[in-house]
């Protein structure tokens, strides 16, 4: 089975978003006043994306083990002399397949966390995932500075 690209992509963009979205919510100042309405229910967020991760993390936990010997194959044929182009074709098709296992995991364990939440859970993190979308942006564009300044 040929996992495509993508998939592999997809499956490391969730992770990122993951982590994007924690360090958004758990960075110093989060919770000063005069921040906005988003940002005041920090601990509440804090436990919301927490939950996710660990939830994420878990899912993934199972196939961790195939997944690591799928790199580990590949790395020794891409040591091997002469280079066996046919075998590392092969060991790269398993790594795509572990990281195609992997990401379903994940987004199986993601799409059953959110379903749990209250509209506002799912609003809250939307909005975090927003936010810290627009904030990558300014920070490519030459903004380094993206906090709104204080009062």
């Amino acid at each position: 089975m040929k996992m495509p690209f993508w998939l592999i992509a997809s499956a490391l963009v969730n992770l990122i978003l993951i982590g994007f979205i924690a360090g958004y919510l758990l960075r110093p100042g989060f919770d000063r006043p005069g921040r906005g309405p988003h940002e005041r229910g920090r601990g509440e967020n804090i436990r919301l994306i927490g939950e996710m991760a660990r939830d994420a993390r878990r899912a993934m936990k199972p196939h961790a083990q195939a997944h690591r010997a799928a790199e580990l194959a590949l790395v020794e044929s891409l040591r091997k002399d002469p280079f066996d182009e046919t075998d590392a074709r092969v060991k790269f098709q398993a790594v795509r397949e572990a990281d195609g296992i992997m990401k379903a995991a994940l987004d199986e364990a993601l799409i059953t966390k959110l379903s749990e939440m209250t509209p506002e859970e799912r609003t809250r993190v939307a909005t975090a995932i927003s936010e810290g979308r627009d904030r990558r942006h300014r920070r490519r564009s030459g903004h380094r500075d993206d906090r709104p300044p204080e009062e």
